[in-house]
């Protein structure tokens, strides 16, 4: 139960099988404090599966350390909600590989923060697809680095809508 996860120490947590993990409800994910999340290997996390890591909360999602975001699977990332893109810690973005950059929906896309943006690769950015980069929004599109939009090949800048064009400022043009 809840009740039994919030009694967990962070050893006991920690020390959960992935056979455990897996048999976890999502109505008793969110019991989980972010100290013990943040104790779980790659392994234990990826036994969440997509399905349950909807469950988690903002909160746990920011607390997730760089190696284990980077360990999260496509499906992982793609079952995300808008909010739990935007509660990803900036500096745990540049981890994430091309692949799982491009499994992002473009609702996902246009969920992350402007600061999110500024914190992703020219690579990230060359691994979006032509959709994904026509989701971005104005917003978004200003806050990348000249570098970042000179890595965008050239199926992706013709993807851009005309206030995505617009978007952009002179330097990054």
């Amino acid at each position: 139960t809840s009740d039994q996860i919030v009694a967990l120490t962070t050893r006991q947590a920690r020390s959960l099988t992935t056979a455990q993990i897996a048999a976890l409800t999502a109505d008793q994910i969110p019991a989980f404090e972010d100290a013990d999340l943040r104790t779980f290997t790659s392994t234990q996390l990826r036994a969440f599966g997509a399905d349950k890591i909807q469950a988690f909360t903002t909160s746990q999602i920011a607390a997730l350390r760089r190696s284990q975001l980077g360990s999260l699977t496509t499906d992982q990332l793609m079952a995300l909600s808008t909010d739990q893109i935007g509660a990803i810690a900036t500096d745990s973005l540049p981890v994430l590989t091309s692949g799982q950059i491009n499994a992002f929906t473009t609702t996902q896309i246009q969920a992350f923060t402007t600061n999110q943006i500024v914190a992703m690769s020219g690579a990230q950015f060359a691994a979006l697809a032509a959709d994904q980069v026509q989701a971005l929004t104005s917003d978004q599109l200003g806050a990348m680095e000249t570098r970042d939009v000179a890595a965008l090949t050239s199926s992706q800048a013709t993807s851009l809508s005309t206030e995505g064009v617009e978007a952009l400022t002179t330097a990054q043009a």
